[in-house]
């Protein structure tokens, strides 16, 4: 299960950009580059504890512990492999039969949230207010990079609230002054959130980017690292939003991408075209159903 998904070899035409955002190569110098990219993208294991964990977890199946291949081989099942997404928000070409698309798999809403005091400002107070929500998700969070920029660039729209989630929230701003339309929260269930913005600005975390495209919120990526590349890409293709091509954009950059998402409805209707995909499937039964079947038929599991 994940979303890097099928990645053809380097000689299949058409093919998808490779990671970091690497386009489809036409000439021979850039499709070597595109091949040492993929070479280094599938060798290095960018999570070796979750490995660990799995191999103890297959150890007690009488299973042998995965192979040291490299981080997306390990992800990558020749047997099963769900994509929580749909193809509106995938490149179209060729995909093994054992590949399956079943919508995004998203948290459960908690009953335990307890809003912030300033949560009447974007429910009952918004006005004619635009709501904008900033988000580095929780892995790459580094506030130099997005949070603060995007501070100062939308510092002056008078006629939007900026909400920032960041997991150092009490910590992070304590040199610098914020601006009288931005309100702070260590963190806020996206489920609780999403349904009141009008645009999220992001590094391009893919469970944070699928939430909002489930509830239909246009975007402004700026993200090159882990998958962040990739998934950046997918929503400038989708026309679900801007990619700004880096992970530390200008103020400039992002304040420009934010007003033209926010007064071009092509994005808007883009979104809403993903998210309607979305509602087409029942993720969770989709995706307990191939589990299932998996485990009858111990064999590959085709569409």
């Amino acid at each position: 299960l994940g979303n890097s998904g099928h990645k053809p070899p380097c000689h299949s035409r058409p093919r998808v950009p490779s990671v970091w955002d690497r386009s489809p190569a036409a000439e021979d110098v850039h499709r070597t580059n595109s091949e040492s990219v993929e070479s280094f993208d599938g060798t290095v294991d960018i999570l070796p504890k979750s490995h660990s964990s799995l191999d103890i977890e297959r150890e007690k199946l009488g299973l042998a512990p995965l192979p040291n291949s490299g981080f997306y081989d390990n992800a990558r099942s020749k047997y099963l492999h769900i994509m929580p997404t749909t193809l509106a928000f995938e490149y179209p070409r060729p995909f093994s039969a054992n590949i399956h698309f079943v919508g995004p798999l998203l948290p459960l809403q908690t009953k335990s949230f307890v809003p912030p005091e300033w949560w009447h400002e974007i429910v009952e107070d918004k006005g004619e207010k635009k709501i904008a929500h900033v988000t580095q998700g929780t892995y790459a969070t580094d506030s130099v990079n997005l949070i603060r920029p995007t501070i100062q660039a939308l510092s002056s729209m008078t006629n939007l609230l900026l909400i920032v989630t960041t997991p150092d929230a009490e910590t992070a701003f304590g040199d610098i002054e914020l601006p009288a339309n931005v309100r702070i929260a260590t963190f806020i269930p996206h489920g609780e959130l999403l349904k009141h913005v009008d645009v999220m600005i992001t590094n391009g975390g893919y469970n944070g980017v699928l939430a909002a495209l489930s509830v239909g919120v246009p975007m402004v990526c700026a993200g090159r690292t882990e998958d962040k590349a990739d998934v950046s890409s997918r929503i400038a293709w989708a026309g679900a939003g801007i990619d700004l091509g880096t992970d530390s954009p200008s103020e400039v950059n992002i304040r420009d991408a934010v007003k033209k998402v926010l007064e071009e409805k092509t994005y808007k209707e883009s979104a809403w075209k993903v998210k309607a995909s979305f509602e087409e499937h029942r993720s969770d039964v989709e995706a307990c159903d191939l589990l299932e079947r998996l485990a009858r038929e111990k064999g590959v599991v085709e569409g």
